[in-house]
């Protein structure tokens, strides 16, 4: 049967340079020379290898013979030639060998060669080839919207990205370790059995292009990069296909907002500051409605030190009910969104982590040991917060409390006094506290100005760290001794 599925003739010559890029990437590598060179951030190694120079240097003369007039961006030795056309700005893009890591230690996978075009500010042709499957994946301008293709084994046919699956039972791609995201990221590609997004993850490194085909190809969800260097000859290709097919790019905030963005076409090298995640237009809404559900979750952040550990000379202990209470607070309510927050010094945070452990926190709280975080400074405190989301959080610190603006409810646990009179300025409108009990102080919250008040039985007071028992039952903060 003919094929039906035809090529503008640029398409058809940069699908025959990619074609012979993939025979000298082969060739090359039964005999790899390579050259150390700096990494974009200029601190760490990279490398060069003959088998990236090779097609570059085929990439250039080709496209000097093909395209005089077209300008091109190259990634070795970041070669930049002008574009001389008079009627457009148009330029190649080119990534000779991507995935030079895994092509140096001989990977059966990892290993690419990308080439986009690009006419006054838009990608009109991207074509990249796995190196070691030989197969193609991209588009030109003889396809429709919507439509890119594949070339394998000799045959072409159209890329078709997975749409009609639910995003729970596909998988999210990574570039990097789960354990590296932060908390906002690591609640999303938890498996959806855990309350994340997806089914599970998949880890992989070596050529992105060759990593976004598996996108492209139906075999994953969606794929989340995190901060790094985009360059004019990894992204551009992949910002075409992706957009081709119907692919979105949103920017992950810290404060958790998932917002839509238009990938900028870098011409040179530049610094990217953000997570992304990249998602089918036809799945989106299942993003934003996960999302919209999260937003709504509470999240409580507790200190350690005169919070949930009482100090006495050199002894260390939990206040009464402290691992009883937590425990329900992390079953009944908070769940995974349960975190400790705590300002120590270099010896402090080993002697904390080693009562955690001795004291068998963890397993008895349910509370994620993934879910403590340490700070040099007490107004670190509110940052790392905002990062998490948290909602409510409990500290024994005015000075704290008052830098944590963006947290709603705030409640302090048998504060210092003086510390409260003295921060009492920046607390004014969020804090009441019962008349006559200066020394031993009740503090409640303040509620969108309406003070917010719990009935407490005696006999349900059982010792000070009581207080969140109430919060798992009646949702409101109180403190009492």
């Amino acid at each position: 049967m003919k094929n039906k599925i035809q090529n503008t003739p640029t398409g058809e010559a940069m699908i025959g340079l990619v074609t012979r890029a993939i025979e000298i990437i082969r060739a090359e590598c039964h005999n790899i020379t390579v050259e150390n060179k700096i990494a974009y951030n200029g601190v760490d190694e990279d490398f060069v290898t003959n088998g990236d120079k090779k097609a570059q240097a085929m990439y250039i003369s080709e496209i000097h013979r093909l395209f005089p007039t077209y300008g091109i961006i190259a990634e070795e030795k970041e070669l930049a030639i002008p574009c001389t056309d008079a009627d457009h700005d148009i330029y190649f893009t080119v990534d000779p060998l991507d995935g030079t890591k895994a092509y140096k230690r001989q990977q059966s996978h990892g290993v690419g060669t990308m080439l986009a075009l690009v006419r006054d500010g838009k990608v009109i042709a991207s074509y990249i080839g796995d190196a070691n499957t030989g197969e193609i994946y991209g588009y030109d301008e003889s396809l429709a919207e919507g439509e890119a293709k594949r070339v394998r084994f000799g045959r072409t046919s159209l890329l078709k990205p997975e749409t009609d699956m639910p995003l729970p039972k596909q998988y999210v791609l990574l570039r990097e370790a789960p354990h590296t995201f932060p908390a906002n990221i690591a609640e999303i590609i938890m498996p959806a059995k855990d309350g994340g997004v997806f089914k599970d993850i998949e880890v992989s490194g070596g050529s992105i292009g060759t990593f976004m085909a598996r996108l492209w190809k139906g075999e994953a969800g969606a794929i989340i990069l995190d901060p790094g260097f985009d360059t004019p000859w990894d992204l551009t290709p992949v910002v075409g296909i992706s957009q081709k097919l119907g692919f979105e790019f949103y920017k992950l905030g810290p404060d958790g907002s998932f917002k839509k963005h238009q990938p900028e076409l870098v011409r040179k090298v530049t610094a990217k500051q953000y997570y992304e995640i990249i998602v089918h237009k036809t799945l989106v809404g299942e993003m934003k409605q996960w999302l919209a559900v999260r937003k709504k979750r509470e999240t409580v952040g507790i200190d350690i030190g005169d919070t949930i550990v009482e100090r006495s000379g050199d002894t260390r202990q939990a206040f009464p009910d402290a691992l009883r209470v937590i425990k329900r607070l992390v079953a009944e309510r908070f769940g995974n969104n349960s975190h400790i927050v705590s300002k120590v010094n270099a010896e402090q945070m080993i002697r904390v982590r080693k009562w955690l452990d001795e004291n068998r926190f963890h397993e008895l709280t349910g509370l994620p040991a993934s879910n403590v975080e340490f700070c040099a400074e007490r107004h670190e405190k509110a940052p790392i917060c905002e990062k998490l989301g948290i909602t409510h959080f409990i500290d024994d610190r005015p000075e704290v409390i008052s830098h944590m603006t963006s947290v709603p409810h705030r409640f302090l646990f048998r504060p210092n006094m003086d510390d409260y009179e003295r921060l009492s300025p920046s607390l004014k409108g969020s804090w009441s506290s019962r008349a006559g009990k200066k020394s031993n102080p009740c503090f409640w919250i303040r509620d969108q100005e309406k003070i917010v008040k719990t009935k407490m039985v005696r006999g349900e007071i059982r010792g000070p760290f009581y207080f969140l028992f109430i919060i798992s039952i009646y949702g409101q903060f109180v403190a009492s001794d």
